[in-house]
């Protein structure tokens, strides 16, 4: 189905490349789903509060960098 069978207009299409989807979406994980339990059952982050990322493209899959 093409966006002008479903009614959709172009004027509300924006193009995104997956690493660049990717990369919002790890920026808007709620702060749970960035916390892992470590071996001494305390909290630690997969990704702490104002770490930088780098979302990289291996050719078909996306790999987060911390």
């Amino acid at each position: 189905m093409t966006i002008i069978q479903a009614g959709i207009k172009s004027s509300h299409l924006t193009i995104a490349l997956e690493p660049e989807c990717a990369a919002i979406f790890c920026k808007k994980l709620p702060i749970g789903q960035l916390e892992i339990e470590g071996a001494d059952k305390e909290l630690n982050y997969v990704l702490a509060p104002g770490s930088v990322a780098m979302v990289v493209d291996m050719g078909g899959k996306n790999t987060v960098l911390l």
